[in-house]
């Protein structure tokens, strides 16, 4: 089911959040239950470790369909 669910690289992040809300998780992985609503007592973290990590999966799939669109136009620039 993961390869499935991640298939598409830009959307991995919307996946996991998807399945890290539902009843009955699919596509985490088991690593994942660990760190579920676990928090950080400090006055810096402001959210909890699964919801930071989701955050950081979804910066990132944003900065690789960036990256895809610069590739994609520097691909097209160089073919006039």
């Amino acid at each position: 089911m993961h390869s499935q669910a991640f298939a598409q690289a830009s959307r991995v992040g919307h996946v996991l959040r998807a399945d890290a809300s539902s009843r009955i998780p699919r596509t985490l992985p088991p690593e994942f239950g660990r760190i579920s609503l676990l928090i950080q007592h400090d006055l810096y973290h402001h959210y909890t470790i699964d919801e930071h990590t989701l955050k950081v999966i979804e910066a990132l799939d944003e900065l690789t369909t960036a990256r895809i669109a610069v590739a994609h136009i520097c691909a097209l620039s160089s073919m006039r």
